[in-house]
């Protein structure tokens, strides 16, 4: 392609093609410098505004491959990667309505992409629609026999519909793919407590946070547990533990107050609970 651009400067595709292979041996600068030529050369190159929306998102700016992915969709609504670009950028931003259309466009033109499935379906799930997500991460699961994250993501929607059993399989298929997935763990957990398999559930948890020892759900959940198992101390130290993660957690500070309260150290858990109060006060 070096070749191509010295005998022709002006070949919007060869500077297209040389900045995808620079972006697949993670030189993101020149990547992003042979896009933006490129679209000097034709502003209405739609793969090459998609091509640098990836390349903005590699970088860490992701609120401006927006519009790059935006671009390409005017001027190629057929580009399936950026649907689905956009959709998980937004998902990300919160902005859930908006990320399930762009992925519902996604799946339009891709039904069989499992991929585009599954990020349909874990939007849809985030965004309270676990039914629906459930569909598309089962279609997802089915045709993707090797991701741990599609089966994770689908547990977490089959638990949110109280599929308890179906999630824990689901948990677990995902760590026969991966052993090493922290969130597949902290599913398996939170399923397992559903279920009050309470000594399963915590050795879920620990294996989370030996995994991901800066995981403050995990260790909050975790010494929930040890603390309905009656092993306070350990749940105190691992409420702390999650505080030191993530300082303003409020209901780490809830349960800590709590516990506090059960081992009989009434100030500090007085601190704590205004702490929680505070938090909680300022979200609202």
């Amino acid at each position: 392609w070096r070749a191509t651009i010295a005998v022709n400067p002006g070949s919007w595709m060869a500077h297209n093609n040389l900045g995808i292979i620079h972006l697949h041996r993670g030189e993101i600068e020149r990547a992003q410098a042979e896009f933006t030529k490129a679209l000097e050369i034709d502003p209405a190159y739609a793969e090459a505004h998609y091509n640098l929306g990836n390349a903005l998102v590699r970088s860490g700016a992701a609120s401006e491959a927006i519009g790059e992915y935006k671009r390409a969709i005017e001027l190629n609504p057929r580009i399936v990667g950026a649907h689905a670009n956009l959709g998980k950028i937004l998902m990300q931003s919160g902005r859930l309505a908006e990320a399930v259309e762009s992925l519902q466009r996604a799946v339009a033109i891709a039904p069989d992409n499992p991929a585009v499935r599954g990020a349909l379906g874990g939007a849809l799930a985030r965004s309270g629609r676990s039914r629906e997500g459930v569909v598309h991460l089962q279609a997802a699961a089915e045709r993707d026999q090797h991701s741990a994250d599609l089966r994770n993501d689908l547990g977490n929607a089959l638990l949110d519909l109280g599929r308890n059993e179906e999630a824990i399989r689901s948990f677990r298929e995902a760590l026969q793919m991966e052993p090493g997935n922290a969130e597949a763990h902290y599913g398996l957990g939170n399923a397992l407590l559903d279920t009050q398999r309470l000594e399963e559930a915590a050795a879920s948890y620990r294996r989370a946070v030996d995994l991901r020892p800066d995981y403050p759900p995990a260790r909050n959940n975790l010494a929930n547990v040890l603390v309905q198992l009656g092993r306070v101390d350990e749940g105190i130290a691992e409420y702390r533990a999650a505080l030191s993660a993530r300082p303003n957690y409020a209901a780490a500070h809830k349960n800590l107050a709590n516990a506090l309260r059960r081992a009989g150290r009434l100030d500090e858990a007085m601190h704590h609970s205004e702490i929680a109060s505070e938090l909680e006060a300022r979200a609202r």
